[in-house]
């Protein structure tokens, strides 16, 4: 079976990851994938990544752009593009990847054009999207075109629904998964591995945040509190995986509240499911996600997640059932949280190992 993924994003990202993963799976089962995209420097290790997994990648210059900066003529250019790349592929199914709900245009008039099978698969859609009349009707029609509506979680379905002014009815939800198997398991008490590497002794208190430096992912929303946890638990340094654009403001912001020492920037990693089993909590402040892979990742392994209550999380993690939830972009509720985590680290194992169980 022949299948080609699209995505109009030109960073690398949970929806991007997502894609990468499916493209994954799918030459497991001997079929033949495809993935076009726009390609840029942001994610020249996303191309090798699909190509090194078995993907035949493609250029395809649908990079997005604001609506009112789009024109029909460019639109119309862009969408012939996509068609002649899904006619020269000749694929059984298009993936059409959308980041945003109102994303991917040309590709889903392409595919309506040529009335070509495509799911149509919404990961990230925190609040409806107020989109052009026009382009909503034409959404609307290619999905009358062989095309299956697809959202992450509840909450997505629900904000597509709105956007684009259908039922619900029209949405279908499947919830993003989580590889349970073949995980490195968390190793009662300290572990040594990355506390070498960062040169901390035993007792200290691995807080594990992952994902893009960027502000919308909340990070900047932790620091406030470090000064004030510092007054309880001396002993916690804050674990940041991951790169973006907002590394230099999130450095400016920890030099502000004095909080060098105890926040360490581990940069992209490949690592993931080690650095789980090796920290002692996974904070998760994010301020909107379709449903998080990287949250997805941390409840199945078993560390005690603290997360905040914003867009799909709470479909994942429920407060004092299988972890804890904090007002989201609240610096109090968070530091509430987290001190409530620390104080009651024999409590948080057992939520912990809820959310494992709910993951399975």
């Amino acid at each position: 079976m022949r299948v080609l993924e699209i995505f109009s994003s030109s960073i690398r990202s949970g929806a991007e990851e997502v894609a990468l993963t499916l493209a994954k799976e799918m030459v497991r089962n001997s079929w033949e994938v495809h993935v076009a995209f726009p390609h840029t420097s942001h994610n020249l290790q996303l191309d090798k990544d699909l190509i090194a997994v078995g993907a035949v990648t493609h250029q395809l210059a649908i990079g997005e752009m604001p609506q009112g900066k789009y024109s029909t003529s460019k639109i119309v250019m862009r969408s012939l593009y996509a068609a002649w790349l899904i006619f020269r592929i000749k694929p059984a199914l298009v993936v059409v990847h959308l980041p945003w709900q109102d994303h991917a245009m040309p590709a889903i008039l392409a595919c309506a054009l040529l009335r070509q099978p495509a799911v149509l698969m919404f990961h990230l859609a925190p609040v409806p999207v107020n989109v052009f009349q026009k382009r909503r009707n034409l959404v609307k029609w290619a999905k009358t075109r062989r095309q299956v509506w697809l959202a992450v979680s509840d909450h997505n379905k629900k904000q597509v629904a709105t956007t684009f002014g259908i039922s619900d009815d029209g949405v279908l939800r499947i919830h993003n998964g989580a590889n349970i198997h073949n995980r490195p398991s968390r190793i009662a008490g300290p572990t040594v591995g990355l506390r070498r590497e960062l040169g901390v002794d035993k007792e200290t208190q691995l807080v594990l945040s992952v994902g893009r430096l960027d502000m919308s992912k909340g990070l900047g929303d932790i620091v406030p509190s470090i000064p004030r946890l510092k007054t309880f638990h001396p002993n916690v340094k804050f674990i940041w995986a991951g790169e973006g654009p907002a590394r230099h403001e999130l450095e400016q912001l920890i030099q502000l509240h004095g909080a060098e020492d105890e926040v360490i920037f581990l940069g992209r990693r490949d690592d993931v499911p080690e650095l789980l089993a090796e920290c002692d909590i996974f904070l998760f402040p994010t301020h909107m996600e379709g449903l998080s892979l990287a949250l997805l990742e941390a409840a199945s392994t078993g560390i005690p997640v603290i997360a905040a209550d914003s867009t799909s999380n709470p479909e994942v993690i429920q407060h004092m059932q299988n972890g804890l939830l904090f007002s989201t972009g609240n610096s109090d509720s968070l530091f509430t949280q987290l001190k409530y985590a620390l104080d009651n680290k024999s409590e948080m194992l057992t939520l912990a190992e809820r959310a494992k169980e709910d993951m399975a």
